[in-house]
């Protein structure tokens, strides 16, 4: 039976739950992506050494409906961003791994929309989600979508927020010491935009060889700028000053299409067979994982705390704040007699009260469990009377 009178039991998690969430910092495993047909999935590696940690560590292929080339992952706040550049969406997950919804495809048919075409990377800039989107709509009941665009996302609701022209075809966003860079296949180049998506002017630009089709970018441990180049010709791991000025040229044998320094002084990269790692000592080379993997992103913890279930209306609808509406929404859901989709939203631990792995704190066997109970009061109201959920 729900009872109310866990209060001991809520004192003791409070008091040992201020650090729970915190900061990015240097440990967070890296999240890779592959599409390999009938292998959708993500898998984390170390940042230290690359070994790897889970894979896959979500298993996109059964999570996801009509999971078909999934770009990115992308954490925001409490939730999970994937991309998706045949499905021409961006499905959102908690990070429980629960859909919240799939932006750009209709939920009643589960056809895209038009809303987007050809989606690439995204990035959070000035406190908004920036969409890659390469094409312009050729169909669906809100085509809408434009060519060479980047959208603005709202980053709680996924409502579009403005637009603005890329410099041509893009592929990736990253913020490079302050910089808002997007790289292009049109014009081959790393271009700056400030942060209400006003172009700056080009930043990264190689010509011996030149680049050919720049995806993913990444910040070396030297302070350096990487771009990964996916073409034929061109292929390679591009290296820029912090002027932007080039620099070298590494030349793999295969395209690469992310690349990221290892704390260990080696580095990983993705191609279209598999994650690999390059030992800097003898230049020998080896396979983490086998599959046709993308874009490398870090899993950081979530900068919204477990217990943001509700608005400030009390609608179960999470808005980066912690106030009386996730109170409304979670009592609303431990006293209500049937349990429904929206009053699971309050559902956050198991019994024990034990969050998700993907939740700083959490552990094996935690998240939700299908039942509003005592376990998830005493998470709720550990994490709703925190003073550092929100750093």
């Amino acid at each position: 039976m729900k009872r109310a009178s866990t209060l001991s039991a809520l004192i003791a998690v409070v008091g040992s739950s201020f650090a729970l969430v915190g900061a990015a910092h240097a440990e967070d495993p890296l999240m890779i992506v592959s599409f390999s047909t009938g292998a959708r999935r993500v898998i984390t590696v170390s940042p230290v050494n690359g070994n790897v940690l889970q894979g896959p560590f979500l298993n996109l292929q059964t999570l996801i409906p009509g999971v078909a080339s999934p770009m990115q992952v992308l954490p925001v706040g409490n939730q999970l961003w994937i991309p998706d550049q045949v499905a021409d969406n961006v499905t959102r997950l908690t990070r429980d791994g629960v859909i919240i919804d799939q932006l750009g495809t209709d939920p009643a048919t589960g056809l895209a929309t038009g809303r987007f075409n050809n989606v690439r990377g995204l990035g959070i800039v000035n406190g908004e989600v920036w969409l890659c989107n390469a094409e312009a709509a050729t169909g669906g009941t809100d085509p809408t979508a434009t060519a060479n665009t980047i959208y603005r996302l709202d980053p709680f609701t996924g409502a579009t927020l403005g637009s603005f022209p890329a410099d041509g075809n893009p592929w990736a966003i990253f913020i490079y010491n302050g910089r808002v860079l997007i790289t292009n296949s049109t014009t081959d180049v790393a271009t700056e935009y400030a942060p209400d998506g006003t172009r700056i002017g080009v930043f990264a630009e190689s010509t011996a060889p030149a680049m050919s089709l720049p995806q993913m970018m990444s910040k070396r441990s030297n302070g350096n700028l990487w771009i990964a180049d996916f073409s034929v010709a061109a292929s390679g791991l591009y290296e820029f000053g912090p002027a932007g000025e080039p620099l070298t040229r590494i030349f793999l044998g295969t395209g690469p299409r992310a690349a990221v320094d290892l704390e260990n002084g080696n580095y990983i990269y993705t191609d279209a067979t598999a994650v690999r790692l390059r030992d800097t000592t003898n230049q020998q080379t080896s396979v983490l994982a086998s599959g046709n993997f993308r874009y490398i992103t870090p899993l950081t913890p979530p900068k919204v705390s477990p217990a943001d279930i509700g608005n400030t209306d009390g609608e179960p609808i999470s808005d980066g704040a912690l106030d009386n509406g996730d109170f409304t929404v979670f009592f609303d859901a431990f006293f209500a007699p049937e349990a429904s989709p929206t009053q699971l939203r309050a559902d956050i631990a198991n019994t024990d009260g034990l969050l998700s792995p993907m939740w700083p704190g959490g552990g094996s066997g935690g998240g939700p469990d299908g039942v509003v109970d005592n376990g998830d009061f005493t998470s709720f109201f550990a994490f709703f009377f925190a003073p550092t959920v929100l750093p």
